[in-house]
């Protein structure tokens, strides 16, 4: 769905599913096709030596979804769903599909579980209803969490202690049973201090082992 924003402008895409989803459903068959003929070609010339294929599709925001969810389950996950299945059918077995999508998104993590996403990113945790435990919980035995390693607030304007303690926090709620990826929500972006990079990793090198 997300390619659609580009096409038409993300504030057209979302009046055109409200008002003439079938303009969008037909963006996405054909931008869908060419999906499957990029992979396919992708998986040959580097002759499967691949395991993780990453699918963008920006669903959500701060605050919650972009659309409402049921639109989402209607119109999209049907195409979604015939693209995760044409990665799977590449591969018999190990070959797993990390779904990326910023912002408020557990309305649609039972979705991505449906349609076989092995993986979510980038875990933006402080956006609504993003509470480590709470997602873990919920959906941890689904799902691996990919990202929701710091805060993006406390990494850019807290001390290197804050971002240490949110990291030893985050770790703790993720690494019960396996099925979490460490790694920082989305890009560090130019304001975070060197000194809180060097303290989120070191952190997790501490913390994340299972011993």
């Amino acid at each position: 769905y997300e390619y659609t924003n580009f096409l038409f402008g993300f504030t057209k895409s979302l009046i055109l599913l409200k008002k003439n989803p079938e303009v969008i459903v037909a963006a996405m068959e054909e931008l869908v096709k060419y999906w499957k003929d990029f992979v396919s070609t992708f998986y040959r010339e580097v002759e499967g030596n691949v395991d993780i294929l990453c699918v963008n599709g920006d669903l959500a925001e701060q605050k919650g979804p972009v659309m409402n969810p049921k639109v989402y389950n209607k119109y999209i996950k049907p195409i979604d769903n015939d693209f995760s299945n044409f990665i799977h059918s590449l591969r018999e077995t190990d070959l797993f599909i990390n779904y990326h999508t910023c912002g408020a998104t557990t309305a649609f993590l039972p979705h991505f579980i449906d349609i076989r996403y092995e993986a979510y990113n980038p875990v933006q945790l402080g956006a609504y209803d993003m509470e480590p435990c709470s997602l873990k919980k919920r959906f941890g035995q689904d799902i691996c969490f990919w990202g929701g390693l710091c805060k993006t607030n406390i990494l850019a304007f807290g001390t290197p202690s804050d971002v240490a303690d949110n990291v030893k926090h985050n770790i703790n709620c993720f690494k019960p049973n396996g099925g979490y990826i460490a790694a920082n929500i989305h890009n560090i972006t130019a304001e975070v201090p060197p000194e809180n990079i060097v303290a989120m990793f070191d952190t997790a090198f501490q913390n994340g082992r299972y011993r």
